[in-house]
């Protein structure tokens, strides 16, 4: 059973998650890789959580999307994970099926928040100044990395992740995230517009 497919099977037989079919079939075409989502409904912030697999049997939590709220603190997020992963794994375990879920602060890396050596390269040069002084040159640098970014990083962006990066790993404080990755998703929009204008 490939993970996707688990995961269809998993929603099927729980009262708590729900396999997202609409929001799937546009998430693989967006990303053009094996994916889902599926809604959280027994959290109060009503998320719904994306994965994707390179191989069929490794998952990846790519993003948890909040629906009643704006933004997921990272102590929500990592509950939330927690919960699926829990109950997920004892499904997997009364089916005997083989599947790993990476979504751990260890996986939690740059290459992993940015997969593209040559994006990922800009975004290094941005990181290795002052990423935080908000002065001209460090944004100009930012800037330089969503184009990047819209030119070779086609499939998506998580900039959730990224956030998550930031603040876990580096211990940026949430204002600074935030922002980041705020100018990171509409730079990317603004690309994506101009490139069909």
């Amino acid at each position: 059973m490939d993970a996707v497919q688990a995961i269809a099977d998993f929603c099927a037989q729980s009262e708590d998650y729900t396999y997202l079919r609409k929001e799937t079939d546009e998430y693989c075409r967006h990303i053009n890789a094996d994916a889902c989502m599926i809604a959280d409904r027994s959290s109060k912030v009503f998320p719904a959580l994306a994965f994707a697999s390179s191989d069929g049997a490794v998952l990846q939590v790519v993003n948890i999307v909040p629906g009643s709220v704006s933004e997921i603190g990272i102590a929500d997020y990592n509950m939330i994970l927690d919960r699926f992963t829990k109950a997920f794994a004892i499904f997997c375990g009364a089916k005997r099926v083989k599947m790993t879920i990476t979504q751990t602060s260890d996986s939690l890396t740059l290459e992993s928040a940015i997969p593209g050596r040559k994006t990922r390269d800009f975004f290094q040069r941005f990181l290795n100044l002052h990423p935080t002084s908000y002065h001209p040159s460090d944004i100009e640098r930012l800037d330089v990395f969503i184009c990047a970014a819209s030119r070779y990083h086609s499939g998506g962006f998580n900039t959730h992740r990224l956030r998550r990066y930031l603040m876990e790993v580096l211990e940026w404080k949430e204002k600074d995230a935030s922002w980041c990755c705020d100018r990171i998703d509409a730079g990317l929009d603004i690309l994506k517009v101009n490139r069909k204008f």
